[in-house]
């Protein structure tokens, strides 16, 4: 078999070729593990370790990212450095609204389009995905912004990132929506408030369906502050997939790592073996003292500690 010939049958099993529709190239992502990287060689390390997904981010003190605590687009040359380098799927960062930003990202062939920013509320309009072959992913942080962004077309949904804040605020977030939604199973006052701010068929028949399973349409990923595999298998226990720190690659080993991060996503319910891969979770290395490590976090953002063993 040629190298080529493996590269196909790797993206085919990856759901990457052109023909997979949508929901296919979703539901192999059901309670993936992606990662926040910043250069190619994170990237590789976040292939290698066997995560689902990359999200490369662009974390340069622009005027921009400062003021709006938020990372910029990355720029296309690095997100065609990243998938000549590696083939697991690319979720490329789009701020809300910007169907520019959008469209240049499914044209680089990304494999997710992330339509979110960092902000605990935001009165931009989405963009409309009508038109668009490439699945959305975007950031909510109530029951009713979910059904707002899967009207909109979303096929993925995660928490939104709040600066200052810390992964229990994330947890809370999740767990908010997940009540809310099993509550109106038996409280009809309930459904029918929250079915009065839709008016859309198609949506009330999603939500009256989701209600009656009891859970969302469509997959749930954590994110923010999501930096230990302690979180992970948190995350994994709610049924949620899981959008990694950049911060996991701070390590004298990141590779070792994030690998312990994989494994928690399936050894989560034992926890004899959460013991060994939570041993050092919390130490990281200085800033610079790795060369997987990318550029100094936006204000808000997870830092890194001083220290660190040789073995983590």
């Amino acid at each position: 078999m040629t190298s080529k010939e493996k590269e196909a049958r790797l993206k085919k099993r990856l759901g990457l070729h052109q023909k997979a529709t949508t929901k296919a190239r979703v539901d192999m992502l059901q309670y993936g593990l992606m990662v926040e990287v910043v250069n190619t060689i994170q990237a590789k390390l976040a292939q290698d370790a066997g995560f689902t997904a990359i999200c490369p981010y662009d974390y340069s003190a622009s005027p921009s990212a400062m003021v709006n605590s938020n990372p910029n687009t990355s720029d296309p040359r690095v997100i065609r450095e990243m998938m000549n380098k590696v083939l697991i799927p690319l979720m490329a960062k789009v701020r809300i609204g910007h169907i520019i930003e959008a469209k240049m990202a499914e044209h680089l062939g990304a494999n997710i389009i992330d339509e979110s920013e960092y902000a605990e509320e935001t009165r931009a309009k989405h963009v409309s995905k009508n038109g668009f072959r490439t699945p959305f992913m975007c950031g909510v942080s109530t029951l009713e912004q979910c059904f707002q962004r899967i009207e909109e077309g979303a096929t993925m949904l995660r928490s939104i990132e709040v600066p200052n804040q810390n992964f229990s605020h994330t947890l809370s977030t999740i767990r908010t929506i997940f009540k809310t939604l099993k509550d109106m199973k038996t409280d009809d006052a309930a459904k029918d408030r929250f079915l009065e701010n839709f008016t859309k068929n198609e949506t009330l028949a999603t939500i009256n369906k989701a209600i009656d399973e009891g859970k969302l349409p469509v997959p749930f990923y954590g994110c923010g502050w999501v930096c230990t595999p302690n979180d992970v298998a948190m995350l994994r226990k709610l049924e949620c997939g899981a959008i990694i720190s950049n911060i996991a690659f701070r390590s004298y080993n990141p590779l070792k790592r994030l690998r312990y991060f994989v494994l928690a996503s399936s050894c989560y319910k034992d926890p004899a073996k959460m013991v060994g891969l939570s041993i050092g979770s919390n130490e990281y290395v200085p800033e610079g003292g790795n060369i997987a490590a990318g550029p100094r976090p936006m204000a808000g953002r997870p830092r890194p500690v001083a220290g660190g063993p040789r073995n983590q």
